[in-house]
């Protein structure tokens, strides 16, 4: 998995013991940080998703990105939310694609969408507003970018609020 990210993997594990299992896998999809289940199962997803929309916003996010230079994208952000929150940043590939060379896949293009290619968490104890910087990967145009920010109770992981912010004019 050329997207693969050793943080990404810990952050898993974090899920997988606020939910009490051993599992962490490939495709594994973890909505609101209460419920995991295989990320192909697009019924339990979709009425996972229609479950997580109805829980009511108790935080909001507003996010900033400015333009990238040098390769580097700096994130304005301001939250209210009740204390014990903090807030994860992400910047997402909207579109990916993947030639695949070994295992089940070999030969096939796959096509990825919202793939995490950065990733930055900020404890909210420390202020409820700030900037941080984050880097682009090698070949990642800003026009196929986003930031993601997404408030969660630090303690149970539910997600509090979100927001996003694009980085390029399309």
């Amino acid at each position: 998995d050329r997207f693969a990210n050793r943080a990404y993997t810990a952050r898993q594990r974090g899920y997988a013991q606020v939910l009490e299992t051993d599992h962490v896998y490939t495709p594994q999809m973890i909505v609101n940080g209460r419920i995991e289940f295989t990320g192909s199962n697009r019924k339990l997803a979709s009425k996972a998703i229609l479950a997580a929309l109805d829980v009511p916003v108790t935080a909001t996010v507003s996010l900033e990105a400015g333009r990238a230079k040098d390769n580097v994208v700096s994130v304005k952000y301001e939250v209210d939310a009740p204390s014990g929150s903090g807030l994860s940043l992400a910047l997402v590939e909207l579109k990916a694609e993947s030639d695949v060379k070994r295992g089940e896949n070999a030969g096939a293009k796959l096509t990825h969408v919202n793939v995490v290619r950065g990733f930055q968490s900020i404890d909210l104890a420390e202020g409820s507003s700030g900037s941080v910087e984050l880097q682009l990967p090698k070949g990642l145009r800003p026009e196929n970018a986003r930031i993601i920010g997404y408030v969660q109770n630090t303690e149970t992981q539910t997600v509090l609020g979100a927001s996003k912010a694009d980085l390029g004019k399309r």
